[in-house]
């Protein structure tokens, strides 16, 4: 669900090859922890975290493990049965467009790569493309939520009865997700 190697992504690969200070994060922060499960996919998202970093060599390494999938910073899960749709959404790309008109910038933080909306919004675009008009139960996941009672939407309000009010009265949301996914998910019938 993204801020797969945190808190700075893979910072020291700064070319096309993976560092090997960045090559030890992972083996301790996820070939050892979730290795014990088998050979089981672990499909991934992108976090902001992850964009501190070089986010191409997140991805790169997807050809080197056995069990670290992350094909693109959004993407379709392939090989699935026909009645299930499962989309991995960039929401750092979205969450980023509410943010007083600051551009989001390739490698989240060099500001001389400045995206246009469009390519921020390039995963609802292939995602709607992707999995809109399949039929069967449909998916989709990525590292910022549309609803929080946690700190980083507008907050906890202390209690449970509180939150849920606040909630509906719109406070416990993440303003820019809430905007850009709740129709895109209306339209492509998501379930989940």
């Amino acid at each position: 669900m993204g801020d797969n190697i945190y808190d700075n992504g893979l910072e020291n690969s700064k070319d096309k090859n993976l560092h090997p200070t960045d090559l030890k994060q992972i083996i301790n922060k996820f070939e050892r922890p979730y290795g014990i499960f088998g050979k089981k996919d672990f499909w991934l998202s992108a976090g902001n975290h992850d964009w501190r970093g070089n986010i191409q060599q997140a991805i790169n390494y997807t050809t080197k493990s056995k069990i670290w999938k992350f094909p693109h910073n959004h993407y379709k899960i392939k090989g699935l049965p026909n009645w299930i749709h499962i989309y991995a959404l960039d929401t750092t790309r979205i969450k980023v467009l509410g943010d007083k008109d600051r551009k989001f910038t390739d490698q989240f933080y060099d500001s001389t790569k400045s995206e246009t909306k469009e390519k921020q919004l390039s995963g609802i675009m292939s995602a709607e493309k992707a999995i809109c008009k399949k039929k069967g139960w449909k998916m989709i996941y990525g590292h910022h939520p549309i609803l929080t009672s946690g700190s980083h939407g507008r907050h906890n309000f202390g209690t449970f009865k509180k939150t849920v009010s606040n909630l509906r009265r719109k406070h416990g949301f993440i303003p820019e997700m809430r905007k850009r996914l709740i129709p895109f998910m209306h339209k492509c019938k998501i379930q989940i």
